[in-house]
């Protein structure tokens, strides 16, 4: 049984189709990696949801995503990477089981964001876009298709020309979520993680 996470995370993340997915990273080496404490806390969709996405820090350059929804979790190892101005996560879900494991298996996943004080825009590289490009001949960056499913396997180089390329295109990233800062507890003296 999928799990609804906060801000429909499964959703977004199989509602363009099957995501798509890269066999490699946004990028070749952590030195490429930008730091953005302000992305630490939680965050949710709508004032009194229960699903919470939370990052924590995992060191100055990496982090882990958590989206709950109850005792229900889903992890992500995040890295973010800046190109030309733009701002991307790369996802890799951690321990992929039961559904999950069906749409991401040690695979990555790039996300379009951006990031102001207690706002965070969320858009996902769409499957359905891929695919229909696929099957045109018109992707124009090395991929397998696997079912309904488009798997990236070129280069970090050349998947970040490919996101940088598309990355403000409203039909190759999926629907803008829009996420709020949860305001710390009055028990927090800072964010998760710091």
């Amino acid at each position: 049984m999928a799990i609804r996470i906060g801000i429909g995370l499964c959703l977004l993340l199989m509602a363009t189709g099957c995501p798509v997915l890269s066999l490699q990273p946004l990028y070749e080496s952590t030195d490429e990696l930008v730091s953005r404490p302000d992305l630490l806390g939680k965050w949710i969709e709508n004032e009194g949801d229960e699903n919470v996405i939370e990052f924590v820090a995992v060191n100055d350059t990496s982090y882990r995503m958590i989206a709950r929804e109850g005792d229900e979790n889903l992890e992500f190892d995040v890295a973010i990477v800046e190109i030309r101005g733009q701002l991307f996560m790369d996802l890799l879900l951690e321990e992929p089981s039961g559904d999950a494991a069906m749409y991401s298996q040690n695979l990555h996943q790039f996300w379009a964001i951006d990031l102001s004080k207690d706002t965070l825009a969320v858009k996902a590289l769409a499957g359905d876009w891929a695919k229909e490009r696929s099957e045109k001949g018109r992707l124009w960056v090395r991929h397998v298709r696997i079912d309904d499913k488009t798997i990236l396997t070129a280069k970090p180089s050349r998947l970040q020309r490919f996101v940088h390329k598309w990355g403000k295109d409203p039909e190759a990233f999926a629907e803008m979520f829009i996420l709020h800062r949860v305001p710390p507890s009055k028990g927090d003296a800072k964010p998760s993680g710091q």
